[in-house]
């Protein structure tokens, strides 16, 4: 019996979170634009409501168009609003740290190929070093290119790619 739950927990895996995405601050916008507007109504000769209201309608915008990122044992899951991408590892060409800093932390850039032989970019914003994502991509797809570093690539980082040269 135990045997049958071991093996259903390997066939139904847990999907990992990377990044979750804010979209739900986006609903904060809405006060905020209200309030805009009826200090627009109450003094039209003011820019202050104007330019917050044009603030707040570019974060909802902004706020709206954010990511969450899953993964499981095969898959990579991009999910916007109700919209769900999934990016098999076999898809994944590459992985990187971006060498432009955003209020001093790198963004990462991964690169696949959709499913009409596109290829496409996701950048999102990741602190740490996320061990388990990084070592399901080796598995699942063992050409995929990590560098941890965003100027040069580590020796180790590409072990397991057999096209990287030593």
């Amino acid at each position: 019996m135990s045997f049958k739950a071991t093996r259903k927990e390997t066939i139904t895996k847990k999907r990992e979170v990377i990044k979750s995405g804010k979209a739900w601050m986006r609903w904060l916008m809405i006060p905020v634009a209200l309030l805009s507007v009826l200090d627009i109504i109450d003094k039209p000769y003011r820019w202050t409501g104007l330019i917050l209201l044009v603030i707040s309608v570019g974060l909802f915008y902004l706020l709206k168009r954010s990511r969450r990122l899953e993964h499981d044992e095969v898959n990579l899951y991009i999910i916007r609003d109700k919209k769900e991408t999934i990016v098999p590892f076999t898809s994944i060409i590459s992985i990187k740290r971006s060498g432009m800093k955003v209020n001093g932390s790198r963004p990462w850039k991964i690169r696949y190929e959709d499913h009409i032989r596109k290829k496409r970019k996701i950048w999102f914003f990741n602190d740490f070093f996320n061990k388990e994502f990084h070592n399901a991509v080796r598995i699942g797809n063992p050409k995929v290119v990590i560098w941890t570093h965003p100027h040069f690539a580590h020796a180790e980082d590409n072990k397991h790619n057999p096209d990287y040269n030593d």
